[in-house]
């Protein structure tokens, strides 16, 4: 086939998309450079020198994985219990303190063992308080199965014993001169009067069974908050002819008086308790 030459001044036809050819080679050329250079930057930023922001920030993603925070939380909820069963323990202790009132008895006890000698007193008081501190173990063990002989419920346990200790806290606060259980004979006690019921008392025995027969999981807190506060009641009347020198009449009066006042609030909460939980049963 012949070639037909071109006319004059007309120009060569080219194909429509090598028009485009050199910019789209520009665009491509300009990305590769781009992502070339973000590469080198990506390079140098893991490679190169890091601030001290970034150093930290670092440091504490590592020092802190999710195991890491895992034993954190563990530890703070550790802690949280432990504070929280401090904090019943201490409450165990204040509330047989009173429940015993080794203060309030320092008088009585005086009086009891006047034209004992020094030496056999301390043996009886020693003695009268171990006997205390079992039968109240005692009551602390087998409260439960106590209850469920005589088909007894902790409600009426809990009101029983928030009558018995308002009662006593009442005799307490308006003190007589027999005491709190009422007259006491002379010569030296054996069991009756001073173990029971001047230490382990009704209001004692009540409180310690309804302790252990609500929350029995506990009970090696409860047996270690009787064990202080048995060693803090022999201590106190130990010392009882000490005190009552030191202090004087009146001022264990008043001591004697402020225990029964803080007493009288514990019972009512006992005894509101035992009633909410009647009502809400029926």
């Amino acid at each position: 086939m012949p070639v037909v030459p071109a006319e004059a001044g007309t120009q060569p036809r080219r194909s429509r998309n090598t028009g485009w050819l050199p910019v789209f080679t520009g665009m491509t050329a300009s990305a590769q450079s781009t992502g070339t250079a973000s590469a080198q930057r990506q390079n140098a930023l893991a490679t190169g020198p890091v601030s001290a922001s970034r150093t930290k920030m670092g440091a504490n993603a590592i020092a802190q994985p999710p195991a890491s925070r895992q034993t954190k939380a563990t530890r703070l909820m550790e802690a949280a219990i432990i504070t929280s069963m401090t904090g019943e323990f201490l409450s165990a202790i204040v509330l047989l303190t009173l429940v015993i009132d080794p203060f309030g008895n320092v008088p009585l006890v005086n009086a009891m063992l006047a034209g004992v000698p020094t030496a056999r007193r301390r043996v009886v008081i020693v003695r009268e308080c171990a006997i205390a501190a079992v039968l109240l173990v005692l009551f602390m063990l087998g409260g439960a199965r106590l209850l469920d002989l005589m088909h007894l419920s902790e409600t009426s346990l809990s009101i029983a014993g928030g009558v018995i200790l308002f009662m006593i806290a009442i005799r307490m606060v308006f003190a007589h001169p027999e005491g709190a259980f009422g007259p006491t004979q002379g010569g030296e006690p054996l069991i009756v009067p001073l173990a029971i019921p001047l230490i382990a008392g009704p209001s004692a025995l009540a409180t310690i069974m309804l302790m252990a027969t609500r929350e029995p999981q506990k009970m090696a807190m409860w047996g270690a908050a009787l064990a202080v506060t048995m060693a803090i009641a022999t201590l106190v009347l130990l010392s009882g002819e000490r005190l009552q020198r030191a202090l004087g009449d009146r001022a264990m009066q008043a001591i004697e008086r402020l225990m029964g006042l803080i007493l009288t609030a514990i019972a009512v909460e006992m005894l509101l308790g035992g009633i909410r939980e009647f009502v809400q049963g029926l």
